[in-house]
This record gives structure tokens, C-alpha cells and sequence, in this order.
């Protein structure tokens, strides 16, 4: 849900040398040429950068409005910066700035989410801060919770099964 232009106008407001676009390519290349990830994953980290010479996740900016589907967004922000994260950045010579890195596009990530969703009002957004992209593993409950919290909702609204 990146625009070029928002993914630039946060690289520079970060004092970065690279954006999240970049970025994102970057790994996808070395997803897919690395012998130690499954096949399955080396497929899909090929299919995503095939898909970006088509301008990759471009039809999420064309997306309407969720309004009769409960939707629960959950966002990880101001993460911790791991170790792998400092040595692409160092061996790629990337030059990120992380924390206002991320800050910027956190940012961009909760306000495209919330536009999203604006119009519903069985929908939220729950902003995890210091999470990683994992929130499964960090947190499985909270996620199994609102998962059926969000089923049940749809179910209540919908009238589905009765």
C-alpha cells in the first residue's frame, strides 16, 4: 500500500539511503536465491518479485472501503531492531536510519489501514508496540482471541449459521 512517492518522502525524512521498497526487493531477491529456505518459499519470494516489475501490491491502492465485514487489523510498531535487520543494513551498506525509519513508515502502515476501514464500524485496528512481524509467536492468545472475536462478530452482524 506503499506509494514511490510515500516510500521516498519517508526515506528522506528518516535521513535514510534506502527506502522500504528497496528494501522489500532486496529480500525478496535473497529469499529466493538462498538454497535454505524451502522451495516453497524461494517460489514465493520469486513470484513477489515478478509480480513487482507489474508494480507489486499497486491494487491495494485501488481497494474500496470495508463496510459490512468486521475486520480487526493488528500492527506492529516501533519494533525492537534485531540483529539481522543491523546486519543487512551494515553488509549492504543500506545506510538506514532505523528508528525514524521505521517511525516513518509505521506511520503510513496505521493511516492506509485506517482509511481502509474508516467506514465500518465493526472494524479496529490494535496497534502493538515493540511486537515484531510475528505476533503470532509473541503473542498467540491475543491473536487466537481476536480471530474469534472477529468471527463472532461477522456471525452476530450477518446472522450466518442460525
Amino acid at each position: 500500500m506503499l506509494s514511490t512517492e510515500e516510500n521516498e518522502e519517508a526515506r528522506i525524512k528518516s535521513e535514510s539511503a534506502t527506502g522500504y521498497q528497496e528494501v522489500f526487493l532486496l529480500i525478496q531477491k535473497m529469499m529466493s536465491e538462498n538454497e535454505s529456505f524451502s522451495q516453497d518459499a524461494r517460489n514465493d519470494a520469486k513470484r513477489a518479485l515478478k509480480a513487482n516489475e507489474s508494480g507489486y501490491f499497486n491494487e491495494y491502492s485501488d481497494l474500496l472501503p470495508l463496510t459490512n465485514i468486521a475486520t480487526t487489523v493488528i500492527i506492529s510498531y516501533n519494533k525492537h531492531i534485531e540483529q539481522p535487520d543491523k546486519d543487512l543494513n551494515n553488509n549492504h551498506n543500506l545506510g538506514i536510519n532505523f528508528k525514524p525509519w521505521w517511525r516513518e513508515y509505521d506511520n503510513l502502515r496505521i493511516q492506509h489501514y485506517s482509511d481502509l476501514i474508516k467506514e465500518n464500524d465493526n472494524s479496529m485496528i490494535i496497534l502493538l508496540p515493540k511486537y515484531s512481524h510475528s505476533i503470532y509467536y509473541q503473542n498467540p492468545r491475543l491473536v487466537t482471541d481476536l480471530i474469534i472475536e472477529n468471527f463472532n462478530s461477522n456471525i452476530k452482524k450477518n446472522k450466518i449459521y442460525g
